[in-house]
């Protein structure tokens, strides 16, 4: 710190200028970091507010995908058994300025083991599974929405003309061919994937023959005669 010693030929306003002026650099070194910490502190605040908003804003969008996941389910319930089976259906629906995707299907499940199964004498289909995906754009890690729901046809569903196929592909070890597609044609016209264990199931098809059963793999996927059609 310094002193102001004054003289007859200084007086004491001169030495006080001269003191004011050796402190101005530090004067505005102060000002400075004063004011970047200012600027950081702000920064730091905004950005933690910012990330709050983000997040509240991608809960709220998962929140509507729920509701739209729900709505779909809903609307599949509603149907008639008939149009429930098997039921393969893409859509979108917008809210507010986010498109949602919405796939859904149906499948028939057993009522053992809950899943589409057709490996073993006694597998039955039981109820129907009704599952709907529902996803979003910019989703950043977050997993998609996803409902299931059971649907019981009922005592009596089948009328006495109407049946049921079950479709099970197993390669030359016995193992289950999963993912391929096949194609029903006949007295319905249908297509499906097979699921983990290899299997399909179509349910309420016109009683009668003259079905057959084709699917698609080339080229190593061929039946014993080497074709790619059967005849149900």
């Amino acid at each position: 710190m310094r002193r102001c010693r004054t003289t007859g030929a200084r007086p004491l306003r001169e030495c006080l200028r001269g003191i004011a002026r050796a402190q101005d650099g530090s004067f505005l070194v102060e000002a400075m970091v004063s004011a970047m910490i200012i600027v950081m502190v702000g920064l730091g605040v905004l950005k933690t507010l910012d990330r709050g908003n983000r997040l509240g804003g991608e809960q709220k969008v998962q929140a509507v995908a729920g509701n739209v996941a729900q709505t779909e389910i809903d609307s599949i319930r509603a149907l008639a058994i008939t149009e429930q089976s098997n039921l393969r259906r893409s859509s979108s629906r917008t809210v507010g300025d986010i498109t949602y995707s919405i796939s859904s299907r149906a499948d028939w499940v057993d009522d053992a083991g809950g899943d589409e199964s057709c490996t073993t004498a006694d597998s039955s289909a039981d109820y129907m599974k009704l599952s709907t995906v529902v996803t979003w754009p910019e989703m950043n890690g977050r997993k998609p929405v996803t409902l299931e729901s059971l649907s019981s046809p009922g005592v009596r569903a089948f009328d006495a003309d109407q049946g049921s196929l079950a479709v099970k592909i197993s390669d030359r070890n016995g193992d289950g061919v999963a993912g391929l597609q096949l194609g029903l044609s006949g007295g319905a016209t249908l297509s499906d994937a097979t699921n983990d264990e290899g299997c399909v199931l179509w349910g309420y098809l016109p009683e009668g023959s003259g079905y057959a059963l084709g699917f698609s793999r080339p080229p190593d996927y061929v039946l014993a005669d080497g074709s790619q059609v059967a005849d149900v």
